[in-house]
């Protein structure tokens, strides 16, 4: 289904890096799909062959507790990356479940892409660590100044 435009403005940081060559390289190397509500993208324990990059909707990140009820533990938004864990795992299976929350439009991404974008990809994990690191030390020092 390649019909894109280069408009990386909507795909988030790891594509805004790139050059036009780089850009239409990647663009050969994806699919557009649309998943309605509840669709299950990833499934917990089973082997994962592609990661996403959420152009619109919401999807849910959930795991079962003890009595096998599901509790959404995350969600991904416009310009998130879900699912790319997986590329650096000894394994390919899911740790967790991803569902469509909402309708979505994505970026369906294979894991056999170049190691070119894996290494975007490594930069754009870094910054989404990093940012997750950040806002953990923001709730962290006003739960602190709360309790003082």
């Amino acid at each position: 289904m390649n019909n894109h435009t280069d408009d990386r403005s909507r795909t988030g940081q790891f594509l805004s890096t790139f050059n036009t060559a780089q850009y239409k390289q990647f663009l050969s190397e994806f699919d557009i799909i649309k998943c309605p509500k509840n669709t299950v993208l990833i499934q917990k324990n089973q082997p994962q062959h592609y990661f996403y990059i959420v152009i619109s909707g919401r999807l849910g990140v959930s795991i079962s507790d003890h009595s096998q009820k599901e509790i959404e533990v995350a969600h991904f938004e416009e310009n998130d990356i879900c699912g790319e864990m997986s590329l650096f795992s000894e394994n390919d299976l899911a740790t967790a479940n991803v569902i469509a929350k909402s309708d979505c439009v994505l970026i369906r991404i294979s894991h056999n892409i170049s190691d070119a974008f894996k290494l975007q990809l490594v930069s754009s994990v870094y910054e989404k660590i990093k940012k997750n690191n950040d806002r953990i030390i923001h709730y962290e020092t006003k739960i602190k100044n709360i309790i003082s």
